[in-house]
């Protein structure tokens, strides 16, 4: 079994990408098109270092 080190929701919906990461506790909206999802995964990976 693997131990996580950090756990990100994310609720996508028609105009919006909602993320959560549980560690640092932090909620950011963004919007749900292609620089959504980049800025998405960006802050994702800053949030989970």
């Amino acid at each position: 079994m693997k131990n996580y080190q950090e756990v990100v929701g994310i609720d996508v919906s028609k105009k919006t990408i909602d993320a959560y990461c549980h560690k640092a506790q932090v909620h950011k909206e963004f919007v749900n098109d292609v620089s959504g999802y980049k800025s998405l995964l960006k802050w994702v990976s800053k949030s989970t270092k």
